[in-house]
C-alpha cells in the first residue's frame, strides 16, 4: 500500500470491525482507528467521508440498532447529508461499521462500508 493513508471507523465490540482489523494486520497494512464511540467526531471529516462514500448514503445508518428503532423508526428520515450528519454526530452508535476512509495527499478520496470485511481485499489488490 503506498501513497495513501487508511482510517477506520472502528467499534471493538463489533465482530465485522474486528475482522477487518485482523485482515489489515495480517496483510501488514498501516491504518489508524477512529474509536467514534469514545472520541468526539469531527463534523467536516464525517461530511467529507460521506461525500465520497461508495454506495447508498442511507447504508451509513444502522437502522437495526435499538436506539434507531426506539427513537427514529416511526419517523421518515430525511436522507439529506446534513440531517444524516446531525443524527450520527448526536447518536454515534448509529454509524455503520466498519467504514474505511482512504486519504491521498491529505484529501479523502474514497470511503467504503466494509460489510463484509473482506470487501477491503478488492481495494488492497488494486
Amino acid at each position: 500500500m503506498k501513497n495513501y493513508e487508511l482510517k477506520i471507523f472502528h467499534n471493538n465490540k463489533c465482530s465485522k470491525s474486528r475482522a477487518l482489523i485482523k485482515i489489515l494486520e495480517d496483510k501488514t497494512v498501516n491504518f489508524e482507528t477512529i474509536n467514534y464511540l469514545n472520541e468526539t467526531l469531527d463534523v467536516s471529516f464525517l461530511r467529507e467521508t460521506l461525500n465520497v462514500l461508495c454506495g447508498d448514503i442511507s447504508e451509513v445508518i444502522r437502522s437495526n440498532e435499538k436506539l434507531f428503532k426506539t427513537k427514529f423508526n416511526q419517523v421518515k428520515i430525511d436522507l439529506d447529508i446534513d440531517n444524516i450528519i446531525d443524527k450520527l454526530i448526536n447518536n454515534p452508535i448509529l454509524i455503520q461499521r466498519p467504514i474505511v476512509v482512504i486519504i491521498k495527499n491529505g484529501k479523502i478520496t474514497k470511503s467504503i462500508i466494509c460489510r463484509p470485511p473482506e470487501k477491503i481485499l478488492d481495494f488492497l489488490i488494486s
